[in-house]
């Protein structure tokens, strides 16, 4: 698809200003300018974040009650259950919460709900079953869950079970929140916290935080931030504040492999020994740990990530690796179907032809009775990279139609679907993903629906992406200590992606295609010669729509990178556009 280039203004008095105060090379004053980092002290904080710099926990609504009634129940020996969700954020939480809780001598056990039997967050049912199997249980702990859970809550109530709710979900539009003991959530409506963007872990992080205090014990260390990286990674947080500080460390542990589990999952999945990046978390350990609770037991997930057997954690480990490729297998599935039902009879047409959405609406709406709710939103979220459209995607069971949402930039889905409020069962979520649940009956209403909102939000450029690029620069500016820099850039990921810089007037030379269709080429620029390398790129050679040719003048974009074979270092460039220089 194509897309709007789009380079932010330079301001060269700034830039230099910054540069000359930190001894940072132009170019990165220049992108720091671009992410809203303007003075040496904010850069400097940013290049190096400190665990000092971790905001009180304190400072987040009701922790202090939620502090003093879990430290009741240690003292006073209840029975105290964590209810945690079924992803990857709620599973870390989950270990996140059990280990310090069982440092801290509690009587503590968790619960961790089947994603197909018990549905998203507390569950009535399951609920009165653990109290009837254990009438000592006086305290539940939800993670990454619960801000929704009205009738839940008040029936835990009913049996004498108090609830500590800690979430992120944006709560109701009505405003009210559940009648629970306390609800930590720093986007409840009166939050006083000064940084929302925590995922459902860096909330039980600070719950942590608060106990480990109360009990004049050490904050909890850098070895439990590597379950903090994780599901804060994973659920696609904003990647700057104190979510930068927490997931920068929770890496370093992570490469450390402290874990049993970790160091178990990183060998089945092929990169043991290897640095662990917020790219790797994202494609190869997330996607292992999520399968238990897309299509299998996702206490799985935890029993791994606190084990301290290493042949538990291979078995486990070789278990998820196996649930994830079968997982991949029903999402292939579900796509080749739903293209088929959008007109589209092969994935990879899309990319060789450059499909444009084959209707006027503004989102992809699709049902089946087929299709496998564990697996949905991760379809949702290739079709709206594929057509950067909002994709809801349903599975249909008894008249209802149950599915999950993702969403584009400009278009806040959470506040998009309470506008759907009176056609739909139950939903929540964030800005780019949600789940819901409708009567079968309501879905051409929504279909209608939500196309008019999208069209009322959104105008026609919105529906085109748009590929920011960081900073205009020339072939002679690029070398080894440049590409260091934008390295301390890192962890990469939503609200801080990795730069990306554009250079014009290119010339090609020798392109080829290499490897499993990837654009290999020698681009020049004056006396300057690059390699560039273009991942899936080779249908720019000799596919239809734009081509490249010898001796062609183009821009591109690209990430500069250092390719590494057999010993030696080179420069190269990896390619993320390309358009004819005009």
């Amino acid at each position: 698809m194509e897309k709007r280039w789009f380079i932010p203004r330079i301001n060269h008095g700034l830039a230099k200003s910054l540069s000359d105060g930190t001894s940072l090379s132009f170019i990165l004053s220049q992108i720091l300018i671009n992410r809203r980092i303007e003075t040496p002290e904010e850069a400097m904080s940013f290049l190096s974040p400190s665990l000092d710099n971790l905001l009180d926990p304190f400072l987040m609504n009701d922790m202090e009650k939620a502090a003093i009634r879990i430290k009741a129940a240690i003292e006073n020996r209840e029975k105290i259950l964590i209810y945690g969700d079924y992803d990857v954020d709620g599973i870390t939480g989950t270990a996140l919460l059990l280990s310090i809780l069982s440092r801290l001598n509690a009587n503590v056990t968790y619960y961790i709900p089947h994603r197909l039997k018990e549905g998203y967050g507390l569950n009535v049912e399951t609920i009165k079953r653990l109290k009837t199997q254990d009438s000592g249980l006086k305290l539940i702990v939800t993670v990454d869950c619960g801000t929704s859970s009205f009738e839940e809550v008040n029936l835990a109530k009913s049996l004498g079970i108090d609830v500590i709710i800690t979430d992120h979900h944006i709560p109701p539009a009505t405003h009210r929140l559940p009648e629970a003991y306390a609800i930590l959530n720093p986007n409840r409506e009166d939050s006083a916290y000064p940084f929302r963007d925590l995922a459902g872990v860096g909330v039980v992080f600070k719950l942590c935080q608060a106990l480990t205090s109360d009990f004049r014990l050490q904050t909890p260390d850098s070895r439990l931030l590597d379950l903090v990286a994780l599901g804060t990674i994973a659920d696609i947080v904003s990647l700057t504040g104190e979510n930068r500080i927490l997931v920068k460390a929770g890496l370093e542990t992570l490469t450390r492999e402290e874990r049993t589990g970790i160091k178990i999952l990183k060998k089945v999945s092929g990169f043991e020994g290897r640095s662990v990046s917020s790219g790797i978390v994202s494609f190869c350990l997330a996607p292992r740990i999520n399968a238990a609770g897309r299509i299998g037991d996702a206490g799985l997930g935890v029993r791994l990530l606190l084990t301290q057997s290493e042949s538990e954690a291979f078995e486990i480990s070789e278990t998820l690796d196996r649930l994830n490729r079968e997982r991949q297998e029903i999402e292939e599935k579900i796509l080749h179907e739903a293209l088929e039902k959008l007109g589209i009879p092969r994935p990879e047409s899309i990319k060789t032809r450059g499909y444009q959405f084959p209707n006027h609406d503004y989102s992809i709406i699709l049902a089946s009775p087929e299709w496998h709710i564990g697996v949905l939103g991760i379809v949702a979220s290739r079709l709206t990279e594929l057509f950067y459209r909002p994709a809801f995607l349903f599975c249909l069971k008894d008249n209802i139609a149950k599915g999950s949402a993702r969403s584009i930039p400009n278009f806040h889905l959470h506040e998009g679907l309470t506008e759907c409020s009176d056609l739909l069962s139950s939903f929540g979520g964030h800005e780019f993903a949600a789940g819901l649940s409708m009567k079968e009956d309501n879905l051409e209403n929504f279909r209608m629906k939500i196309n008019e909102i999208i069209k009322n939000r959104l105008g026609e450029e919105d529906l085109i992406p748009r590929l920011r690029i960081d900073a205009k620069v020339d072939f002679r500016d690029i070398n080894f200590n440049l590409i260091n820099e934008l390295g301390s850039l890192s962890p990469f990921g939503l609200g801080n992606p990795e730069p990306v810089l554009g250079a014009k007037t290119v010339e090609v030379l020798y392109p080829r295609i290499v490897g499993d269709n990837h654009l290999k080429v020698k681009l020049r620029q004056d006396r300057a010669v690059l390699d560039g390398i273009g991942f899936d790129m080779g249908s720019l050679l000799n596919g239809e729509g734009v081509k490249i040719r010898e001796g062609e003048k183009i821009d591109i974009a690209f990430t500069p990178s250092i390719n590494e074979w057999e010993g030696g270092k080179t420069l190269q460039l990896e390619i993320k556009a390309i358009r004819p220089h005009k």
